[in-house]
């Protein structure tokens, strides 16, 4: 019924990778903003491991492991993952 031009297509696909990027980093902002409240120790470990995190699913899972984790070994442990 709506056929997009494509240029509109370019567009959209534009916008959509605008709103994940906003999407990651703001996730990478609370993952960072939670370690920094629960474990201020790892702060600089978490932003150097965070800020290479691309994946929106990695970054969310991250957030709930770092909001109920116990400890920082815990902390140490997730960071160690491999990213993909």
């Amino acid at each position: 019924m709506f056929d997009n031009s494509p240029e509109q297509d370019f567009y959209l696909e534009e916008l959509d990778a605008l709103v994940t990027e906003g999407e990651i980093q703001a996730w990478q902002t609370v993952a960072m903003e939670l370690v920094a409240v629960r474990f201020p120790a790892l702060v600089g470990l978490v932003a150097q491991r965070v800020e290479k995190i691309g994946n929106l699913f990695l970054l969310q899972k991250l957030v709930q492991q770092i909001s109920i984790a116990p400890n920082e070994l815990m902390i140490r442990w997730l960071l160690d993952m491999p990213e993909d």
